[in-house]
C-alpha cells in the first residue's frame, strides 16, 4: 500500500502542474474545437483594452458634465453652459458619424479592418486629454459672448475646441476597441470567455488611474482643499497616464487577430444609404441603443465623486471608496462565462438590472447618508459587473446582420448608436440641468458644499437614476435572439464561406 501510493502527487501539485501544461499548449493558440483564442491573444486584447479604457478614463475625468470637477468645479462651466456645448457636439456628429462609419467599414489593410485606428486616432487622442488642463484658470473672467444669456468665457471655449476634437478621435478609438472585441471569434461562447478575462484585465490601467489619481494628486495639492480641486494635480499626472495608455493599446495593435467569416476575396462594399437602411431594420440595434439612452440619462446617479469631495472630504476616502467600487465589478466579470451558458445573456442582463433599480430606494430615502449611498453604490457596481455581458450581444447580431445582407456594420453600428445618443441626449440632456437647478445648483458644484444643497441634489438625482435605470433594462424583454440561435447562425455563415471559397476555385 505504501508504494503504491507513495509516488502519487499531492493535488495542489498536479493542479498546479495542469494549470501550466495547459497555459503551454494554449499559449498561442486554443486547442479545443471550435475555438481560436490562445491565452496570449486573450491577455493582449484585454490589456490593449485597458489602454484604450485609461484614455477613456481620462477622457471622462475632462468630461462636459456637471459631475466633472475639472469642468464643473475649476473651470466653473454652468450646467446650462454644458448643456449648450453637448448639443453643438451633437450638430457636429451628425456630420462626422455618415463619414467615419462609411470609412471604417470599407477599411481592409493589412492590419486588419479596425486596427489601423488605434495608430490613428490614439495618439491624437493622446494629446488632447493631456491639453485641456492646459487652458489657464486666468481665462475664466475672461467672458468673450453670451448664448441665450448663458455666460461663455475664453477657458469655455478653448475647452469646447479640444471637446470638438475629441469627439472625432475618442469615439472612433472606443468604436475599434469594441469591433476588434466583436471579430475576433466567431465563437459566441469563446467570445464570453475572452470577456470575463477581459473585463479584469482591461480594468487595471483605468483602475490605477482613478485610484492612483487622488492618492498622487495630494503631492500636487498646490493649496487646494483637495488635490482633485487643484489644477496642477491634472497637468502633472494627465499627460503620464495619457502616453501609458496609449503605449498599452500597442500590445492590442501587435499581437490580435481580426478574424470575419467571409469568402477569402471578400472586399468590403458597404454603401453609405444602404448601411443605414439595414441597420434601421435591425431590431437588435435599436434595442441596444434604447436601453444605452437611458443608460445615459441613469448616469446622473454616479455621485461618488461628489460624495467624496463634498460629504467626505477626502483624497484618501476618493481612493479607497474608487478601490471599492471599481473591485465590486470583479466578482460578475468572472463569473460572465459560467452565468450566460447557465441562463443566457438576456435573462443575466435583466435579472442584474431590475436589481440594481431596487437598490436606488435607500439612497432616495436617506440622501444625507454618505456610507449608505457609498454601499448602495457598491452593490449596484456589482450587479453591473453581471450586467458587462451587455457588451457581447452586439456581436451576435452582428453575425444575424451579415447572414441577412452579406455586410459586416461593426463601423455603422457603434458609430450611429453614439449618433442616435447624442441625439436624444439634446432633450434627455436637459433632465440634468432642470434637475439641479430645481434643486439649488444652478451653477457649478462647488454649491455642494452646504448640507441642504447637498441633500436635496443627491435624493432628486437618485430618483431621476432609479427610474432611467427601469427603463433601461426593460428593452431587453424583446431580446430574443437565443445562444443556440446564435451557434446555428455561425454554421450557416461558415458553410456560405466554404461554398463561396469551392467555387472561386474551381
Amino acid at each position: 500500500m505504501k508504494e503504491r501510493f507513495g509516488n502519487a502527487k499531492p493535488p495542489r501539485k498536479q493542479k498546479v502542474k495542469d494549470f501550466f501544461s495547459d497555459l503551454s499548449a494554449n499559449w498561442r493558440k486554443s486547442t479545443k474545437e471550435g475555438y481560436h483564442l490562445g491565452y496570449k491573444e486573450i491577455l493582449s486584447y484585454s490589456f490593449g483594452s485597458g489602454g484604450i479604457n485609461a484614455l477613456g478614463t481620462l477622457s471622462t475625468l475632462i468630461a462636459l458634465n456637471s459631475l466633472t470637477i475639472l469642468i464643473g468645479s475649476l473651470y466653473k462651466l454652468s450646467p446650462s453652459i454644458i448643456y449648450l456645448m453637448n448639443s453643438f457636439l451633437t450638430i457636429i456628429n451628425l456630420v462626422k458619424t455618415p463619414i467615419i462609419s462609411t470609412i471604417m467599414d470599407n477599411t481592409k489593410r493589412k492590419k486588419g479592418k479596425f486596427k489601423p485606428y488605434i495608430i490613428w486616432m490614439g495618439i491624437p487622442t493622446m494629446i488632447l486629454v493631456s491639453l485641456l488642463p492646459f487652458v489657464p484658470l486666468s481665462w475664466i473672467d475672461t467672458q468673450i459672448m453670451t448664448i441665450f444669456s448663458e455666460p461663455l468665457s475664453l477657458a469655455g471655449l478653448m475647452i469646447f475646441i479640444i471637446h470638438v476634437l475629441l469627439s472625432i478621435t475618442w469615439p472612433t478609438l472606443m468604436v475599434t476597441n469594441g469591433g476588434i472585441g466583436q471579430v475576433i471569434t466567431p465563437n459566441s461562447l469563446e467570445r464570453a470567455k475572452l470577456f470575463s478575462f477581459h473585463q479584469i484585465f482591461a480594468n487595471l490601467l483605468p483602475s490605477l488611474i482613478t485610484i492612483g489619481f487622488p492618492i498622487l494628486s495630494i503631492l500636487t495639492i498646490n493649496g487646494a482643499s483637495t488635490g482633485q480641486e487643484s489644477i496642477l494635480s491634472y497637468r502633472v499626472w494627465f499627460p503620464i497616464f495619457a502616453v501609458c495608455g496609449f503605449l498599452s493599446s500597442l500590445i492590442m495593435y501587435f499581437n490580435c487577430e481580426e478574424r470575419i467569416i467571409v469568402e477569402k476575396d471578400y472586399k468590403p462594399q458597404v454603401n453609405f444609404w444602404s448601411g443605414v437602411k439595414s441597420l434601421g431594420k435591425n431590431k437588435y440595434f435599436w434595442i441596444f441603443t434604447i436601453s444605452a439612452a437611458f443608460g445615459g440619462i441613469r448616469m446622473i446617479g454616479n455621485l461618488a465623486n461628489w460624495i467624496n469631495v463634498y460629504s467626505l472630504k477626502s483624497d484618501v476616502a476618493t481612493s479607497i471608496t474608487t478601490t471599492l467600487l471599481g473591485n465590486a465589478l470583479i466578482p460578475g466579470m468572472l463569473l460572465t462565462g459560467y452565468m450566460v451558458r447557465k441562463f443566457g445573456k438576456r435573462n443575466l442582463v435583466l435579472g442584474a438590472g431590475f436589481g440594481s433599480a431596487i437598490l436606488y430606494v435607500p439612497m432616495i430615502l436617506f440622501p444625507n447618508r454618505p456610507i449608505l449611498l457609498l454601499i448602495m453604490l457598491f452593490f449596484q457596481n456589482f450587479l453591473n459587473g453581471f450586467a458587462l455581458c451587455i457588451a457581447l450581444m452586439p456581436a451576435d447580431a452582428l453575425d444575424l446582420q451579415q447572414l441577412k445582407t452579406g455586410e459586416r456594420l461593426e463601423s455603422f453600428w457603434g458609430n450611429f448608436h453614439m449618433l442616435i445618443l447624442g441625439i436624444v441626449a439634446l432633450g434627455s440632456g436637459l433632465i440634468a440641468p432642470a434637475v439641479l437647478r430645481f434643486s439649488g445648483m444652478p451653477l457649478g458644484a462647488d454649491v455642494l458644499v452646504d448640507e441642504v444643497i447637498r441633500k436635496t441634489v443627491f435624493r432628486n438625482v437618485s430618483i431621476v437614476a432609479g427610474i432611467a435605470c427601469i427603463f433601461q433594462f426593460l428593452p431587453y424583454f424583446f431580446w430574443d435572439l437565443t445562444e443556440s440561435k446564435h451557434k446555428e447562425i455561425i454554421l450557416q455563415l461558415e458553410k456560405i464561406a466554404k461554398e463561396k471559397n469551392s467555387i472561386e476555385k474551381s
